[in-house]
């Protein structure tokens, strides 16, 4: 994952300040558990992107064609591959 939950969570408890600071939300519950609870949204969210990510490379890895990773053709089929591995698990990029 790309960011440590400790990140995620710091972003989190941002987001919720500055929403509840301009009056575009109000909390019923406890503030600690919505935090934690957008911290866990967005970390299924990266898991679910590195699981398509790993998915993508290898698929690019089993081709025929040996391609050099970061050339232009490669960023090409990682990109075409990605989304159509998006779309099979119903995932917006």
């Amino acid at each position: 994952m790309r960011l440590k939950e400790q990140r995620i969570t710091y972003i989190a408890s941002k987001i919720v300040k500055e929403a509840k600071e301009k009056k575009y939300i109000s909390i019923l519950g406890t503030e600690r558990h919505v935090i934690a609870e957008i911290a866990r949204v967005v970390i299924k969210d990266l898991q679910m992107e590195n699981k398509i990510d790993e998915e993508v490379r290898n698929a690019i890895r089993n081709m025929k064609e040996n391609i050099p990773e970061g050339s232009p053709k490669y960023q090409a089929i990682f990109r075409q591959l990605k989304q159509q591995i998006a779309k099979k698990y119903n995932y917006i990029l």
